[in-house]
């Protein structure tokens, strides 16, 4: 990963097959330890997101965007 996220972001999956958006609501390190953060550059994570969110770009919305409702996403981790 190359940016910052934190429990509660709300982000937007956007993929080949179609964009929606999700919240992120759990991350693990690579030694399965759950953090708050994610901090940046150079750490990998694993996150809840669908499984047809592989191999898509993930984008954070920033402060004052408003974005539509969040998809329901599935009890599957995913690395990105």
């Amino acid at each position: 990963m190359h940016n910052k996220f934190a429990v509660g972001d709300r982000l937007e999956i956007i993929h080949p097959a179609d964009n929606f958006d999700a919240i992120l609501t759990c991350i693990e390190n690579a030694d399965c330890s759950v953090m708050d953060v994610a901090p940046g550059s150079g750490h990998t994570v694993w996150v809840d997101f669908p499984a047809t969110s592989l191999s898509g770009f993930v984008a954070r919305y920033v402060a004052g965007a408003e974005p539509s409702a969040p998809a329901q996403v599935e009890d599957v981790m995913l690395s990105i």
